[in-house]
């Protein structure tokens, strides 16, 4: 199938004035739903997600208890009635999937335990790969000799001796492997 350049431009620049549409009513909070879904015509109806509770992290108004969503994209949060009124004559359903559950925001993390996280972030990483994190790339540790030696260089970086350290992260396969250990 071929697609002509005109028809192609047309496209980009409708999806690049619904997205400026939506960016601009997102900052100004002027645009109404049906402003929005307007510009948006040929992508998906509006879903509105009723829950228990939405945690939006936006001081002004933490909590919702529903979500308006077209494709990927939140349109708004608010109360169920609100959203219904904002959306006019625009196509939406109500989907009551979350009905009875907690939304929170999403972060992209997909699979972090929070303590095993908190313990991460806060331990000495010498494992048998290279980890990027914030404070910068942890250099693998290929074999015991190089997780002692790491050890020690952890350790004589303490600014107390008596402090706690935390490591995390080396095996070999499972053979004489301190996953975790503790200097006092």
């Amino acid at each position: 199938m071929t697609m002509n350049l005109r028809g192609l431009a047309t496209a980009a620049f409708q999806v690049s004035s619904a997205m400026a549409l939506l960016v601009g009513s997102a900052c100004a909070q002027e645009a109404s739903l049906q402003d929005i879904a307007s510009a948006m015509r040929g992508l998906p109806e509006i879903v509105i997600y009723p829950a228990r509770e939405i945690v939006t992290l936006d001081p002004a108004k933490p909590t919702a208890q529903a979500v308006a969503v077209v494709g990927d994209r939140i349109l708004a949060v608010g109360d169920l009635e609100e959203l219904k009124a904002a959306a006019g004559k625009q196509p939406y359903s109500v989907n009551p999937t979350f009905t009875n559950q907690v939304i929170v925001p999403g972060f992209v993390a997909q699979h972090d335990h929070p303590l095993l996280a908190a313990l991460t972030m806060t331990s000495t990483i010498i494992a048998i790969e290279d980890w990027v994190l914030p404070q910068g790339t942890s250099k693998a540790a290929k074999s015991r000799e190089d997780y002692l030696k790491r050890l020690a260089e952890a350790h004589a970086n303490l600014k107390d001796p008596n402090e706690v350290l935390l490591t995390w992260g080396y095996h070999q396969y499972g053979l004489r492997r301190p996953i975790s250990t503790r200097s006092v």
